[in-house]
């Protein structure tokens, strides 16, 4: 029935983070060309000189004022750009990094060294031309976990303005409940 949406509250969140962020961008092209892993993290650009990514649409290939920057489904649109984002997780094993899109499917950064239990190594078959960066999990975990990061939590709807801000994920429950009636007072 037109007009129902108004007495729907939709809440968009999400149950958990990554601690992921971007901190500015790398030239894959130097990035490749370098023979140690110390010369390599000089790939890396932050603040003035971090530049634009180049996920973009690109006009002449001669001429690279002609870029576009892409919005919509095919975003991006140059899977194989010489300047990518620097970005980065919280919490990751042992690994190495060559901040290229992997195209063959998911990576597999780290690797099981033995049969009989979990000790995970760097993948020497992952992300080859990258440099190594030490992880921040136990060397038995193989990939990223859940962080306490911050989430936002959209809202439309009847009670919509008990949803702005940050709140405890438990919070977002009682909000709810508050919303439908069935909030205790004490």
């Amino acid at each position: 029935e037109l007009g129902s949406d108004k007495e729907t509250l939709v809440l968009v969140t999400a149950d958990h983070g990554h601690g992921f962020d971007v901190a500015g961008s790398v030239d894959t092209q130097y990035l490749d060309a370098q023979e140690t892993d110390r010369e390599k993290r000089n790939a890396i650009g932050i603040y003035e000189e971090a530049g634009l990514s180049q996920y973009v649409i690109p006009g002449d290939a001669q001429d690279t004022s002609s870029l576009q920057f892409s919005e919509g489904a095919a975003f991006p649109a140059n899977w194989d750009p010489r300047y990518t984002l620097f970005s980065a997780v919280g919490a990751n094993p042992d690994r190495r990094e060559n901040y290229q899109v992997h195209k063959s499917g998911p990576r597999r950064p780290a690797i099981n060294s033995t049969a009989d239990e979990d000790d995970y190594i760097v993948n020497p078959r992952d992300a080859v031309t990258g440099f190594l960066m030490n992880g921040s999990l136990p060397v038995d975990a193989s990939q990223g976990v859940h962080s306490l990061t911050d989430v936002p939590v959209f809202a439309q709807g009847p009670c919509q303005e008990l949803f702005g801000g940050v709140y405890n994920n438990i919070d977002l429950f009682f909000n709810m409940a508050a919303c439908l009636g069935l909030a205790r007072t004490k």
